[in-house]
């Protein structure tokens, strides 16, 4: 997944794709913490937050602890879906 990522803030959003779907289609599931991270890195911020509230309400990832913290999330910072999250899960302050 870091591949995908480093390709999505390379600017290489073809490869980036290319590479989540490599990921997505293999036998290893990708946690959906994961795959927004890759969303957010492409600059698509719809996909990032619903991949992040599968990864919180769905799979309960445990990486979701560190939403506040993690600065793949930056570009989400001033969006009202992701402080709510963020709110929902007492990480706001």
């Amino acid at each position: 997944m870091a591949i995908a990522y480093a390709r999505a803030m390379a600017g290489e959003r073809i490869k980036a794709l290319r590479t989540l779907d490599e990921l997505q289609a293999g036998s290893q599931s990708v946690a959906s913490y994961q795959i927004a991270v890759v969303f957010a890195g492409l600059g698509e911020k719809e996909k990032a937050l619903a991949s992040l509230e599968r990864a919180c309400y769905g799979e309960h990832d445990k990486w979701i602890g560190f939403l506040k913290i993690d600065p793949s999330f930056e570009i989400l910072s001033s969006e009202p879906r992701f402080n709510g999250l963020l709110h929902r899960l007492n990480l706001q302050g």
